[in-house]
């Protein structure tokens, strides 16, 4: 509580103000190297790595599509043999999402779905399951390529607020809700802001994380060339996983 602006957890009039609760200026920083990409959540890095085949590891022995991911055979075509990286985001978390890489948003699909727990156990347990929670998809253009940015909502958290449209979860949702801004740009900075996850009373979030690691946003697990799209990226080459940029960086 110390990071955050109001540090008296008293002082919250409600559970979701507390739950989404800012930091002071300067609590993270950005990384210095400019090719880096920053860590979207506070949280732990549960899978990072390469798209095989079209497919992303979920835990050992399991994996799930990215077309299902996405909710589109055609758009996961983009991105088939790029990177990803999921970070789960505990209770005790800032529960505040970032941009990883600057761009320009293209699209959202709310895509409704069950509310499994993301708590490791359940990932190891639940096939498929993120590729089954409800869940935010946010497709980018960025300076080397396309990237998405996904919200997964889970037990408890199921809300989930974006900084350009609000409330991005409608109550008892049944159909895919798609949204196109290109004809109202929405521009990012890596580090800005994006969203948010809102606890509710039926339904934590996972915001879609090398395994055991604890990172605070704005930490550099990743580093992305002119060959490498980013997150989830449809670029071949270039993708670096350093141990030592691993280890929280100064500033961050």
């Amino acid at each position: 509580m110390s990071e955050a602006i109001e540090s008296d957890p008293l002082a919250y009039p409600c559970f979701n103000a507390f739950f989404t609760r800012a930091l002071k200026p300067g609590a993270r920083a950005a990384p210095a190297d400019p090719n880096a990409i920053a860590c979207p959540a506070d949280g732990r890095i549960s899978q990072i790595g390469r798209i095989q085949d079209g497919h992303i590891v979920q835990a050992k022995g399991r994996d799930y599509s990215v077309s299902e991911l996405l909710g589109s055979e055609k758009t996961a075509a983009s991105y088939r043999d790029g990177s990803f990286a999921t970070v789960y985001l505990s209770p005790r978390d800032y529960h505040r999402v970032h941009a990883p890489l600057s761009g320009t948003l293209r699209e959202t699909l709310h895509i409704p779905g069950r509310i499994f727990s993301v708590a490791p156990a359940t990932v190891e347990d639940v096939p498929r399951l993120f590729a089954r929670n409800e869940r935010l998809v946010c497709h980018f253009d960025g300076e080397h390529g396309p990237f998405a940015v996904v919200l997964v909502g889970a037990m408890l958290v199921s809300g989930i607020e974006t900084v350009w449209s609000g409330v991005e979860v409608p109550p008892y949702a049944r159909d895919i809700q798609r949204k196109c801004w290109i004809e109202r740009p929405i521009r990012l900075q890596r580090f800005d802001e994006l969203g948010a996850s809102v606890a509710s009373e039926r339904e934590f979030l996972d915001a879609i994380t090398v395994s055991g690691l604890n990172l605070r946003f704005g930490h550099s697990p990743i580093h992305q060339s002119p060959a490498m799209d980013g997150f989830g990226s449809a670029g071949r080459g270039g993708y670096r996983d350093e141990q030592q940029q691993l280890r929280p960086q100064v500033g961050c």
